[in-house]
């Protein structure tokens, strides 16, 4: 906060009473010689002030005005330009002696016109008192306006009664208290409102009358009254309570609640109830400041608008006393601002607000500076406060936003008080912030709870870390939060400002709902060295909070600081870390020590501070991995939980964390590390010991450590860039690999293997090594095997023998696990192991796989030769499906296994097809040549067949197998290949059944859906033709909408022609059509519209095509032949428009213009079922006619 300016009042009276506005705008001003005068009048701040001696006055200050010392505006001295000023911008005085009494209130009408302001006036005429039963309000009241250069009172209906507080909302007036009971003056008794903003007003008329006050009644002051929620709500301070009355409330209801208490209700002191306007809040709720003498609050109230009911929080972190009593106190959200009686004006925050965070001298006599009042700059918007003296001086003050040097100061210093000199790391934590000397060196009292207390409210107001009810967030602008760096130079009307008063108002304006503002926390990410300097104080603080250390507390802000600074692995921040480092070691200390037993030996208390000392461990991890002391902090987990199983341990009743807790904890801070992808947390993770005692005792959970990052289902693989590829790096692969095979896990749980059960159990580093390589390659997740668009570029050989090789490790693997566990005799005896079918079936599916990489030939040589489906897909993958058929058919004698490898053959082929007409229809390409490429391809089913006939040694048994192919395969082989491949001596019969009878029908049945098929795309192409042309023909219709003319930029015809409706000049065609001509003259071209009407029925309905009007020769060279536009396609019964443009030069006319002119068309054919046009008049094939028409004559004075 800083002191801005001062302001000269210019007045011999005392003044009791202040009231700040923005000054008249001169566009609203009445008379129009003062409009012109104050036309470059700079904007201004209105003052208006009551005195001691009962009178009022008007001061006006300009925003521009520069100096610390700022005079009025229009005061004669010092002013250059006063002649210029508008009157609402001269002094205004009341004299003295024209109030019967001290003025101690003058509270503003805010809505009203801004040239026309109302006041209520507020008078100690010392006849008040509010147990008398006929005057029950403390002042005299009044209504006053300003206009036309001086003061006026208002009359009213009825007098005004006697008030002992006011305020105003602009949804219900003046609310007043008559001593006992709460009245509203509404805007229609003092304001020139029209008949429908009246109606408007009163609508919905708020009603706190029913209530009677206890007594002695209300209390008297400025600030004894407020509204909230809109005017639903008022709170009054009663004696020393505070209570809340909501709209429509009676004296017996019980939503009238007391919201604070004060010790004391000394009537020296004012009684203050401040709304907030916390605009952090949810909508239903708001936000109090309440004080009276030395104690002050806040306190959150709720408004339930289903029933009208009220509640409130309790005060947020309880009830403060202030050295020096309170005198006034003013809102610049988000802060609270201060006086007190000793001249000080502090500035603090509602989330803490025990804790002054800047203060400054006003005045240095007590009890002279009485009252504060806030109001924003139109030039800079920036919320500004004055502050007023009874001697008559006035200071305008700033709040500024935060340095890093005032949060490292201020951390120390209550860092100090709240752990004493030596109790926390002093030296680290001043390097940590770089906190001043004389912070440093700051001496303070002996430690106490309460001073613990405020360093945990302070730190969880900076920290984001407070839960108070309403939703309010704790924070304050800071010189590291706004857009542009701080700067010495750096201008008052910085975006600081912005961020917290005009967003809020911005967004609420945009969206038409309540406005939010941004409230981040003061200590982010962006200043690591407060986070985590101030986390861990605050951890340390919880240990010696009472009457139970907050252990909670502890390891919410320890985690939430983790969360900010995310996976730290290389930090540069020693002093900090060293700060984080000692913390978490006296947290761990704390755990050491065994809790002290009760005089009864109550294990419920022993347990308890069990529970809480392993959340201090906890907190201690967080701290250490906050800081990058990942290894330590896994490491310092794991001996607790060492200790849980030690015959000795310290707490035998529990409060350690169960082994799948601790398992998944360590497994999540392994994954955060290796999902970073940096060289040395990966090698922290390969090297830990924390990763094999993981991977031996929950290998699943293990395993997840290094798979968090693959993909997991189709989408994510569609969306991986190449660099992204699970083993593009084939460094860390590798590693993870070879640990992996090098883990025996010691389950402690029996796995039940099931014949129909096909996952892998992870009882042996190998099964650990192939799970992982299957998640790499994507076989598990639904990786798509279909090319995309980027198949074509060239690879990168060299990422692809990478690759390749952990295609073949993995392989390996599995033939490895298959030999381990039924040996080399095949088929499987019938004790061999279900694990072995296992590996079996996963060593089959990658072989079959079409992304698989493995070097066939390598693996064909280290197969064994019992292992025969293995080779047949080896040779499958090499290209030779014959001899992998005939291992399948002759050696494993199973037509069911051949078959099956036909099909997984077949489904590629139509994965590719499919894939490849969808790449091509999305770059507009037909695919009419794919079925060539098809058959090009082969037919799968086919060397099936050969090898049935020819390897057969049952040569009868292999005619009858290559029928059973073409009978259960008759879809999809191709027939007439498949029958050339037959013997010549097979009979008819031995066919006819099986095969040539059911795909006969299959292809009858098959052509006549493809004719209904074609008919109806057919229909369906004719009619978005049809559509097609009319929206041709309308685009046609109209001089104005032709595309071609629009173009030209004719602009207006000069005059257009009558209809005229044309024949042919010598016997015309049946075919001939209606012709109506009209011509429209521009200064330079003649366009000439035909109407054609398609009507002759010598036709038949047929459509006419390339209609065109042609003027083929002109008579004078001023008309010349442009431009045709013709009607591509004109239904029967249709009417259209086509276009001929000429160029004219009237100035070279000898005379009139005689144009020869003809009519071109083609009579289209048409379909013989729907009688549509068959082609739309696009390289159609039909008779085309020339009709000449009779000649047209244009006159030169057609175009004037």
């Amino acid at each position: 906060m800083s002191i801005e300016s001062s302001w000269e009042l210019r007045c011999q009276s005392r003044p009791r009473s202040l009231c700040v506005y923005n000054a008249a705008a001169t566009s609203e001003e009445t008379n129009p010689f003062e409009v012109a005068a104050g036309a470059d009048t700079p904007t201004a701040q209105a003052v208006v002030f009551g005195s001691e001696k009962g009178s009022l006055h008007y001061r006006t200050y300009s925003s521009s005005q520069s100096g610390s010392t700022k005079t009025p505006l229009g005061s004669g001295r010092g002013s250059s330009n006063n002649n210029n000023l508008p009157r609402a911008y001269l002094p205004v005085d009341l004299p003295e002696g024209s109030l019967p009494g001290a003025v101690v209130a003058v509270v503003p009408a805010l809505d009203a016109p801004s040239h026309r302001p109302v006041f209520l006036i507020l008078i100690d005429d010392n006849k008040g008192n509010a147990s008398s039963a006929a005057q029950p309000g403390m002042y005299a009241a009044t209504l006053v306006t300003l206009q036309h250069g001086s003061f006026s009172k208002l009359s009213t209906p009825t007098p005004l009664p006697r008030i002992s507080s006011a305020t105003y909302h602009t949804s219900c007036g003046f609310v007043v208290c008559t001593g006992r009971r709460i009245q509203c003056i509404r805007q229609e008794v003092f304001l020139d409102l029209p008949k429908s903003s009246r109606r408007k007003t009163t609508n919905h008329k708020v009603d706190f009358s029913k209530v009677a006050l206890p007594p002695p009644g209300s209390r008297g002051g400025q600030d004894a009254l407020t509204v909230i929620h809109n005017g639903r709500v008022a709170v009054i301070a009663v004696g020393n309570a505070v209570l809340a009355i909501p709209d429509g409330a009676t004296s017996v209801s019980s939503d009238i609640i007391k919201i604070a208490s004060f010790s004391q209700s000394s009537q020296v002191h004012p009684v203050l109830c401040l709304d907030i306007q916390d605009k952090s809040m949810d909508p239903d709720w708001a936000s109090l400041f309440l004080a009276n003498g030395r104690e002050a609050c806040v306190v959150d109230v709720q408004l339930d608008s289903s029933n009208s009911s009220i509640s409130c929080s309790p005060p947020r972190n309880g009830m403060i006393s202030v050295a020096s009593p309170i005198l006034a106190a003013a809102t610049s959200w988000p802060w609270l601002t201060l006086l007190t009686s000793d001249g000080l004006v502090s500035i603090r925050s509602p989330s803490c607000l025990a804790i002054p965070l800047k203060t400054v001298e006003v005045g240095t006599r007590p009890n002279d500076f009485f009252v504060m009042r806030t109001y924003q700059e139109e030039l800079h918007k920036i919320p500004t406060i004055v502050s007023m003296s009874y001697s008559g001086d006035a200071k305008t003050l700033q709040c500024q936003p935060d340095t890093k040097q005032d949060l490292a100061d201020r951390l120390m210093r209550h860092s100090i008080d709240a752990f004493g000199n030596d109790g926390f790391p002093r030296q680290q934590l001043a390097d940590a912030v770089h906190a001043s000397f004389t912070a440093t060196s700051y001496i303070g009292p002996e430690p106490t709870d309460h001073a613990c207390k405020l360093l945990r409210q302070y730190l969880e107001a900076i920290l984001g870390l407070t839960d108070f009810e309403g939703g309010a967030k704790p924070g304050w602008p800071t010189e590291w939060s706004v857009n542009k760096p701080a700067t010495n130079t750096t201008p008052k009307t910085s975006a600081f400002l912005t961020s917290a008063f005009e967003e809020a108002s911005t967004t609420a304006t945009q969206s038409h709902a309540t406005p939010l503002a941004e409230s981040a926390p003061v200590v982010t990410a962006e200043t690591p060295e407060a986070l985590l300097c101030g986390t861990s104080l605050l951890c340390l603080v919880a240990t010696l909070l009472g009457p139970q250390p907050k252990a909670s507390l502890a390891n919410r802000a320890a985690k939430k600081c983790a969360a900010q600074m995310g996976v730290v692995v290389n930090i540069d921040l020693k002093s900090a870390a060293r700060v984080n480092e000692l913390v978490a070691g006296h947290l761990l200390k704390q755990f050491t020590q065994k809790p002290n037993m009760n005089l009864t030996g109550s294990s419920s208390q022993n347990k308890l501070s069990s529970n809480t000392h392993m959340e201090f461990v906890e907190a201690a991890t967080w701290l250490l991995r906050s800081c990058g002391m990942h290894e330590r902090a896994i490491g310092t987990l794991f001996q607790h939980m060492q200790r849980q199983q030690s015959p000795d341990r310290a707490y035998p009743e529990g409060g350690f964390w169960p082994q799948i807790k601790y398992e998944s904890y360590t497994a999540t801070h392994l994954g955060e590390l290796w999902g970073t992808s940096d060289d040395v947390a990966c090698q922290l993770v390969l090297e830990s010991p924390a990763t094999k005692r993981l991977l031996e005792k929950n290998p699943v959970l293990g395993l997840n450590v290094f798979t968090v990052l693959h993909p997991q289902n189709a989408n994510q693989w569609k969306q991986l860039n190449a660099a992204d590829d699970p083993l593009a790096n084939s460094k860390n692969p590798a590693k993870v690999i070879q640990l992996l095979k090098s883990i025996n896990p010691t389950t402690s749980y029996e796995q039940h293997y099931h014949d129909d059960d096909d996952s892998l159990p992870m009882n042996s580093g190998r099964a650990l090594a192939i799970a992982f390589l299957e998640s790499a390659i994507g076989i598990n997740t639904g990786r798509p095997t279909e090319e995309d668009e980027f198949h074509s570029l060239a690879p990168d050989l060299s990422a692809e023998a990478r690759i390749a090789d952990f295609h073949d490790e993995l392989c390996y693997l599995l033939l490895e696990g298959v030999l381990s566990e039924r040996g080399d005799d095949y088929p499987p005896k019938k004790d061999s192991t279900p694990l072995g079918r296992i590996y079996q079936q996963r060593l089959r599916r990658l072989l079959r796989w079409p992304l698989a990489k493995v070097s066939s030939e390598r693996l064909m040589s280290n197969l064994p030769k019992t292992f025969l489906q293995e080779h047949a897909l080896v040779l499958g993958r090499m290209g030779r499906h014959q001899d992998a058929l005939r291992i399948l058919y002759v050696e494993c004698k199973s037509m069911d296994l051949a078959l099956e490898y036909c099909d997984l053959r077949y489904e590629q082929q139509v994965a590719r097809k499919e894939a490849e007409r969808a790449r091509l229809a999305a770059r507009g390409i037909l695919d009419d040549q794919r079925d060539d490429a098809s058959k090009r391809e082969g037919c799968v089913y086919l060397p099936l067949v050969r090898v049935a006939l020819e390897s057969d040694p049952d040569k009868k048994r292999g005619v009858t197998a290559a029928i059973q192919v073409l009978a259960l395969r008759r879809g999809a082989i191709d027939r007439a290949a498949a029958l050339r491949l037959l013997p010549k001596n097979v009979p008819v019969s031995a066919v006819a059944r099986p095969f040539l009878i059911p795909a006969l029908v299959e292809s009858e049945s098959q052509a006549r859906r493809l004719r209904v098929v074609s008919s109806l795309l057919r229909a369906r192409h004719i009619a978005l033709k049809q559509q097609l042309t009319d929206a041709q023909l309308k685009a046609q219709a109209h001089l104005h909408v032709v595309p071609q003319l629009k173009s030209m930029n004719f602009g207006d015809p000069l005059h257009s022609t009558k209809p005229l409706k044309i024949k042919p000049s010598i016997s015309a065609s049946a075919t001939f059509p209606e012709v109506v001509v009209i011509q429209h003259f521009f200064p330079r071209h003649v366009v000439i519209q035909a109407k054609i009407t398609n009507s002759s029925g010598i036709i038949d309905g047929r459509a006419l095509g390339n209609v065109a009007f042609v003027v083929a020769e002109s008579s004078e060279e001023g008309v010349q032949p442009m431009q045709q536009i013709p009607i591509k396609v004109l239904p029967y019964g249709a009417t259209g428009s086509c276009w001929f443009v000429l160029v004219a030069s009237p100035s070279r006319m000898d005379g009139s213009a005689i144009l020869t002119c003809e009519l071109r068309y083609t009579v289209l054919g048409v379909d013989a079922t729907t009688g549509a046009p068959l082609s739309f008049g696009h390289g159609s094939s039909g008779r085309t006619f020339v009709e000449e028409l009779q000649d047209l004559e244009i006159l030169p004075s057609y175009f004037s």
